[in-house]
């Protein structure tokens, strides 16, 4: 606990760890002095820490009508004011094999901009240069012509985004050192001007039209830059827009210790999914099997309840059949009885009855009518 705590007080965040004089800049773009524009820029950075990546500048460049002996067929006239923020960062590689695994791990879920504006690398290809990204605002009085004979003169505000990347060229032995800082600003413009044409006879520019405020329907490169930064101060580039990883201790720690902790999240979450994508497949397994089994017993049984069903049907329809036949054979024997009976009836009536035969001949048809009844039932 004494040695955490003694590790703790000597890493501890100093509040400014840059002076003042390090965090300004001077910066000068060569484009414009080659086409005959004084320009200079300064540039302050935010926070006094190595770390920080934010700086707020502010740019101006002056061409108006310079003194000629004759009135000139191309015209480039031109002052402006702009401010600018910009975002510092650097690439660079993975610390360890934990990170890139964590990395690797959370890269499904982070959406295609964030995987282009990534800073992780396998490998850094530039270790001196910083890349930077950012907004302008500028506000402008210019006057062109430069092809044909129609040229514009008016007002016009600016807005957009900047993009760059600066590299160190020179330290000297004092601590100040100059970079070479190349990007391009481009953005929407907001204009209103006058149209003019150059009257080569009279030597003068005379107004065609004038024209409101309008938005210009393109975009509008307002800087192409090849700038020349000169740092104050005893720190150079390469001290300055750092990981904060690589500059505090404690910080380095924090870090490390989420790492660890996401690390054996990520570990745990992949041993859970694992044991259960195993009882899935067992519980698959088992449950194919009993299912499948399951399946042939209730088909076996429905096949036996099928065939037990026909049967009885068969047996049935057979039942049927023989009673439709018996009760046909009854009946035929019945009409077979009626006919007997009608032919042997005037043969009777021709003899003479005696008074004993009479009784038998009426004891007897009592008998005959139940047998006829019997046989039909």
């Amino acid at each position: 606990m004494l040695e955490a705590q003694t590790i703790d007080k000597r890493t501890k965040l100093v509040p400014d760890t840059l002076a003042l004089a390090d965090r300004f800049s001077v910066r000068t773009n060569t484009v414009d002095w080659l086409l005959l524009t004084p320009n200079i820029g300064v540039e302050y950075e935010l926070r006094g820490v190595e770390w920080n990546h934010w700086a707020i500048g502010m740019n101006f460049r002056y061409n108006w009508q310079t003194n000629h002996t004759y009135q000139p067929a191309q015209v480039y006239n031109i002052a402006e004011a702009k401010a600018d923020v910009r975002y510092y960062w650097r690439t660079r590689s993975y610390y360890s094999k934990s990170e890139r695994q964590l990395y690797s791990a959370n890269t499904k879920k982070r959406n295609i901009f964030k995987r282009l504006t990534s800073t992780l690398r396998d490998s850094v290809l530039h270790p001196n240069a910083t890349y930077y990204r950012g907004a302008f605002l500028a506000y402008s009085k210019y006057s062109f012509l430069l092809f044909g004979n129609k040229g514009y003169q008016g007002n016009a505000i600016t807005a957009g985004l900047t993009i760059g990347m600066v590299k160190p060229l020179y330290q000297f032995a004092g601590g100040n050192s100059i970079d070479l800082d190349m990007g391009l600003n481009l953005g929407v413009c907001f204009t209103e001007n006058d149209e003019y044409f150059h009257d080569r006879e009279s030597d003068c520019y005379p107004l065609v039209k004038h024209n409101d405020w309008s938005v210009v329907p393109f975009p509008v490169l307002n800087e192409a830059r090849i700038a020349f930064v000169y740092r104050l101060g005893t720190r150079s580039m390469m001290h300055k827009y750092r990981w904060r990883y690589d500059v505090e201790q404690r910080y380095r720690e924090r870090m490390d210790s989420i790492m660890d902790d996401e690390l054996k999240r990520i570990e745990t979450e992949r041993t859970n999914r694992k044991y259960l994508e195993g009882m899935d497949a067992h519980f698959e397994r088992i449950y194919n099997k009993v299912y499948a089994d399951t399946l042939v017993t209730i088909r076996q049984r429905m096949a036996n309840e099928e065939k037990q069903q026909a049967q009885q049907a068969a047996a049935k329809k057979m039942a049927e059949e023989q009673r439709k036949q018996e009760a046909a054979r009854i009946k035929e024997d019945n009409k077979k009885l009626k006919k007997q009976a009608k032919e042997e009836k005037p043969s009777e009536e021709q003899l003479p009855k005696t008074d004993e035969q009479q009784p038998q001949a009426e004891e007897q048809q009592p008998q005959a009518e139940e047998q006829g009844k019997e046989e039909a039932k």
